[in-house]
C-alpha cells in the first residue's frame, strides 16, 4: 500500500506462480490509486516496486489482464513497459451473476 498522513491512498496486489515450463510468473492483479492522488507517481513506483519483487524473487515474466475498455490503464502500463502479448479469453459461468 501507499500511505499518505497515514491514509491508504493507493495498494497494489500482485500473485507469484510456479510454470511448468517456465519459471516463476508474477501476474499483478490489482494497482489502484485513489482518484485524487493519480498523475503524482504514485502508481509508477509501486509497480516499479513489484517489478524488483518479482525479479528478486526470480520470476521469468510479469503480466497482468486488462479489459478492452480500460485506455487509461492500458496507456499506464504501455509507458511503464508493459506490452500486449496476447488475448484474454472469458467465459462467464451460469449461476454466477
Amino acid at each position: 500500500v501507499a500511505l499518505l498522513d497515514d491514509a491508504i491512498v493507493a495498494l497494489v496486489h500482485v500473485t507469484y506462480a510456479r510454470q511448468l515450463t517456465h519459471g516463476p510468473h508474477a501476474r499483478l492483479d490489482q494497482l489502484v490509486v485513489a482518484h485524487q492522488f493519480r498523475r503524482r507517481g504514485i502508481g509508477t513506483a509501486l509497480l516499479a516496486f513489484v517489478q524488483q519483487r518479482a525479479r528478486k524473487r526470480g520470476c521469468a515474466g510479469f503480466s497482468c489482464t486488462l479489459p478492452a475498455h480500460e485506455a487509461a490503464a492500458h496507456h499506464f502500463l504501455g509507458k511503464n513497459g508493459m506490452q500486449h502479448g496476447g488475448a484474454w479469453l472469458v467465459k462467464p459461468l451460469a449461476g454466477t451473476e
